[in-house]
């Protein structure tokens, strides 16, 4: 990953999204060292940043016409939203439905999405 990065300049997720990095050919140790661990990082945890983009976009599809349920809140990679009450079961089984629906890659590993519920964001269950 460290030479294929040196060499192109930059590093791509599995789902074609780029990060450039300018210190991979630098003389500094610290730019170099730096630019080498996003190499190996990016792959992983940007696909990871992919598949949920990817949800989004199914779920924002999903919720046009649904306006009891609402997105309210990303964190890291959990998604947050406001459900109404009597509505908490078909929110929990569109949203992951969603969440598990995987990217057109090969050989892709299925998702498994955990769908928690609460009043609050510390109490969800």
């Amino acid at each position: 990953m460290k030479k294929d990065a040196a060499w192109k300049g930059y590093v791509e997720t599995a789902m074609g999204r780029r990060r450039y990095l300018p210190g991979i050919r630098s003389q500094s140790y610290r730019d170099k060292s730096s630019a080498e661990r996003m190499a190996i990082n990016t792959p992983v945890q940007g696909l990871g940043a992919d598949c949920l983009k990817y949800a989004m976009s199914l779920l924002v599809k999903e919720l046009a016409d649904k306006p009891y349920i609402r997105p309210i809140l990303t964190v890291h990679d959990s998604l947050v939203f406001l459900v109404r009450d009597d509505r908490i079961e078909e929110a929990r089984e569109l949203i992951r439905r969603c969440m598990e629906t995987p990217p057109d890659l090969p050989g892709f590993t299925p998702l498994v999405a955990e769908v928690s519920v609460g009043k609050k964001y510390g109490e969800l269950e």
